[in-house]
């Protein structure tokens, strides 16, 4: 099986449909290629759905409002169908178990369900339920600091794992290992201004206009192993994945990772990798992914783990490959290997620069081409394979801080300005990490302001176009600033955390929080999403008691 590039995935392509393995049963019955079509319509109607999630929660506080206990009571729903490979656990075990977040909870209990309704299926989509249960959680935040009369910033500061106490086991036996979750915070609070925001928020402005800030934060589920799947009851998903490195006669190395690119600049970052391990320039790299015949076996790109579990086994296979480099070239000028430095294509001795040997060289060695003979006891080629199997999970975190402004006249909401300071660990390539970022918070305004399927009292959808399924354009999204504060994970290889899902995890609560905040003076009591204007209109005549 050959996967081209196809762009983004966003989790729907990550299930397998009942026409894809009908269209290769029938090209093997026929002798012949087929090809599978469907409209805009059909997709919208066929393909997994998500997120429609009831959230009840209780929640135990003191005077000064640091939380106690948790309690949750969570909905979600299947579906009519059940999706391959995910089945009807993932978004009820992903919500229940990710709650918890970044904060100090230490007594938690949670009962999850998943309901089979007759609407589309639910499967794996972009950010899972973290989107929804930082949504409940983040909410409630907010809500003790207005009945306290505290800062909402304030109130999470009180209720944040603080950086001594890490690692921390949360009350579900995650463990994070590393985190900055008051670093994000305060930067993010400095960059949005938040103080001077958050004072003026709630009143009518001179333009007619209610304007509220909001905060997420949150941490995020990445990189997940072995343990991680099987912890959430899924079977069918490997958890490990694995890369062969092989430097070729030529000098270039061949990189067979088993993953298939969906947008995340793979090409790059995986070539980065393999460059710096290896010791060749980046340019010599040719990564070769979403072929069968061709990568090793792995779970592939879902759930934010390809720099954690591929990039993982990039290393250490690189590692493996760098290591027999370094014996040859150690043989080659009379030197011991831990002298020997890669770098560029050439391999020198650390003391006597001049002293080299380009790895093309020893490549032609390793594959006896030419008179030069190998070291005693060394094999012929020059690859290595590894398989790796990350850590329970591998969280990363971040904060959102969104300003919004709310028609009350039409119920429409702008969002104004946005910042993001971002934690993923070792950063392999800022400008692709940002990219993800925008990306995700331009599907998450969409998420938190638009996007709904709608269905009639038979179950018929309404709106299977995109005409009538409203998305968000270049005119809704804000200039996003971003910053990044680096902790790397001390338990995955590479110090990599997860990134791809972030932005729309942390912009659909940040955004809410905001519209409930401009809100908040009137006494809207906002606990619904999307916040389309009809919605948001319905919400300031109630509070009005219109």
């Amino acid at each position: 099986m050959v996967v081209p590039e196809v762009g983004g995935g966003f989790g729907t392509k990550a299930n397998i449909y009942p026409e894809e393995p009908v269209v290769v049963a029938l090209a093997r019955h026929l002798g012949r290629a087929v090809k599978w079509v469907q409209d805009r319509s059909e997709e919208l109607l066929n393909n997994i759905h998500s997120r429609n999630h009831v959230y009840d929660l209780d929640v135990a506080y003191d005077r000064d409002g640091v939380i106690h206990a948790v309690r949750l009571d969570m909905l979600a729903n299947a579906g009519a169908y059940t999706c391959f490979p995910f089945g009807t656990t993932l978004e009820a075990t992903g919500g229940a178990r990710m709650l918890p977040g970044p904060y100090r909870i230490r007594n938690y209990a949670y009962k999850t369900r998943s309901v089979m309704t007759n609407t589309g299926p639910a499967g794996a989509y972009r950010g899972v339920s973290q989107p929804t249960c930082f949504f409940a959680i983040e909410g409630v935040m907010d809500r003790i600091g207005r009945k306290l009369g505290i800062s909402p910033a304030e109130v999470r500061r009180r209720n944040l794992i603080r950086d001594d106490e890490f690692p921390w086991n949360n009350a579900v036996g995650v463990r994070y290992d590393t985190g900055s979750y008051h670093a994000c915070l305060e930067r993010a609070l400095e960059m949005a201004d938040y103080d001077r925001l958050q004072a003026r928020s709630g009143r009518l402005d001179p333009d007619g206009k209610y304007r509220g800030v909001g905060i997420c934060n949150f941490t995020e589920s990445t990189g997940t192993g072995v343990r991680g799947w099987r912890a959430r009851g899924l079977s069918r998903l490997p958890g490990y994945d694995s890369a062969t490195i092989r430097v070729e006669p030529t000098g270039g190395v061949s990189a067979f990772i088993s993953q298939a690119s969906a947008g995340q600049g793979h090409l790059t970052t995986f070539a980065q990798l393999v460059a710096d391990q290896v010791g060749v320039r980046m340019e010599d790299v040719t990564v070769v992914e979403g072929d069968t015949a061709l990568v090793p076996y792995g779970t592939n790109t879902v759930a934010s783990r390809s720099a954690i579990t591929a990039g993982g086994a990039v290393i250490r296979a690189g590692a493996k490959v760098a290591e027999k480099l370094r014996r040859l070239a150690a043989f080659s000028l009379g030197v011991s290997p831990s002298d020997i430095v890669l770098r560029n294509g050439v391999a020198w001795v650390a003391d006597e620069p001049e002293t080299r040997v380009s790895i093309e060289t020893l490549a032609r060695t390793a594959y006896a081409i030419g008179h030069q003979s190998l070291p005693q006891g060394e094999e012929y080629g020059l690859e290595a394979t590894d398989i790796y199997d990350p850590p329970m999970v591998t969280i990363a975190n971040a904060v959102h801080i969104a300003r919004v402004a709310v028609d009350p006249q039409d119920g429409r909401v702008a969002v104004e300005d946005y910042v993001v300071v971002h934690d993923c660990g070792r950063v392999i390539n800022p400008m692709i990490v940002e990219g993800q970022i925008h990306g995700g918070v331009a599907q998450g305004i969409g998420e938190a302001l638009m996007e709904e399927f709608v269905y009639d009292s038979s179950g018929q959808m309404l709106n299977a176009n995109l005409l009538e399924y409203m998305l968000p354009t270049s005119l809704d999204i804000p200039d996003i600033r971003i910053d990044h504060i680096e902790t790397p994970t001390i338990d995955a290889v590479g110090g990599f955390k997860g990134v791809g899902e972030s932005g729309v995890i942390g912009a659909v609560p940040a955004i809410a929080n905001a519209v409930a905040d401009a809100l908040s003076q009137i006494g809207a009591n906002l606990n619904q999403i999307p916040l389309r204007p009809a919605v948001v209109y319905s919400l300031i005549r109630q509070a009005n008691g219109e």
